[in-house]
């Protein structure tokens, strides 16, 4: 049986959405009727869970910290149609959605090389950083006129965004400023909290949410089941290489035969080392990889704070180091060398075992998000490379080393 949602959920679209995204994101428990864990369609996002019902769509938001909280609640439902579940209930708590979105707002790149991937870009009408994606379709419907600049991430161009009659903002900040500059002009805010899963298919599994919102359900299922394949084929031959090559079978995390090389992460921003915690979505992938990743016994799931001295003191013998920059005119082992005097006295730039992504040429940040796969399998390459110590290095889809 349904029912309809014309007069107790309408009413608070048009005329008070900001006091439903109020009660949604307060401190009230996530389940309730038949909403659970359990019967949710996704498999591993730890922070998203999403119903379906004939042309209903239920998506909750829990809190990283409290998995009891909900940050938001949405009820999409199709331009036209009124109906949802008589099961579901609190649903007047809901933030409704209208979809298709047809005129977005996003202040990531990643959102919209996902939006390009299952063809939704058309739905994009404002981009913050919009100079930074690497994508050629993004860039020329920026050049076009099509995708309106939005300013940078932390500090919108809210005039921009507000001429573009846009349907929702898709953010990760959703802070008293953002929401009263929202409301002002009665629009829905997207909470894209998938960055602080701690899997990578986890993460990527957030574009069966954002596929809906776009009416690209079905060709972000179908995506994201073609990632989960190959992410977990990926993992299972690895496995198997482990078991070859160490005649013993994979043991538990952080335990792994020394044979395996350890992996140091990135470098210094503002003389601040900021490392992947352990039980980060990166961690995941390093190990996934075959690599002992150094602070895999860590228990967090963003990152750690931490000074140059102190990675020197923890990571001196790794043998292999693996960092991001943003470098129009390239980067050089000498360059590098002269930022810090630490960094010669790694290993792992002892023997040449520096691999770096330039995410000023590759689209490293608009594609892995929701590509793990693709990282997966340039990491294990360099990790294989490195453990049994070849001299050719099979072209990779972001990393090179640096020389």
């Amino acid at each position: 049986m349904k029912k309809s949602i014309l007069h107790h959920l309408l009413v608070a679209m048009i005329g008070s959405t900001f006091a439903v995204i109020a009660t949604a994101c307060g401190s009230k428990s996530t389940t309730s009727g038949t909403f659970s864990e359990e019967n949710s369609l996704l498999t591993y996002a730890n922070h998203l869970q999403l119903y379906e019902e004939d042309d209903a769509t239920l998506c909750i938001i829990t809190d990283i910290n409290h998995p009891d909280k909900r940050l938001a609640s949405y009820l999409l439902l199709p331009k036209g149609t009124d109906n949802y579940p008589s099961s579901w209930k609190n649903i007047e708590e809901c933030i409704v959605i209208r979809t298709p979105l047809d005129r977005i707002a996003l202040t990531s790149t990643c959102h919209a090389y996902l939006l390009h991937a299952i063809g939704g870009e058309r739905h994009i009408s404002v981009l913050c950083d919009a100079q930074y994606t690497q994508n050629k379709t993004i860039k020329q419907l920026c050049k076009e006129g099509h995708i309106s600049d939005g300013g940078v991430s932390h500090s919108p161009n809210w005039e921009q965004i507000y001429a573009a009659s846009i349907d929702a903002f898709w953010t990760t900040d959703a802070s008293p400023q953002v929401r009263h500059r929202l409301s002002v002009q009665n629009i829905p805010l997207i909470m894209s909290m998938d960055y602080l899963e701690s899997s990578p298919l986890g993460r990527a599994e957030w574009m069966r949410f954002y596929g809906r919102l776009c009416g690209k359900g079905n060709t972000a299922d179908s995506l994201f089941a073609e990632v989960e394949k190959q992410y977990k084929a990926l993992c299972h031959s690895l496995d198997a290489e482990r078991t070859q090559a160490s005649g013993e079978e994979p043991t538990q995390k952080g335990n792994r035969p020394r044979i395996w090389p350890r992996l140091l992460a990135d470098s210094p921003y503002g003389g601040t080392w900021f490392v992947a915690g352990g039980n980060s979505y990166m961690s995941k992938i390093y190990q996934d990889a075959g690599a002992e990743y150094i602070w895999s016994n860590d228990h967090h799931v963003g990152s750690i704070a931490l000074s140059p001295e102190a990675v020197l003191a923890q990571a001196s013998d790794c043998d292999l180091w693996i960092l991001k920059r943003y470098a129009p005119e390239g980067m050089s082992l000498q360059q590098f060398f002269k930022e810090n005097h630490l960094y010669s006295q790694f290993k792992a730039a002892v023997h040449g075992n520096i691999y770096w992504c330039n995410s000023a040429i590759n689209a490293y940040y608009d594609e892995t998000p929701f590509h793990p796969d693709w990282l997966l399998e340039d990491i294990h390459t360099i990790v294989h490379h490195v453990a049994l110590q070849q001299e050719l290095l099979p072209t990779l889809r972001y990393f090179q080393r640096l020389e």
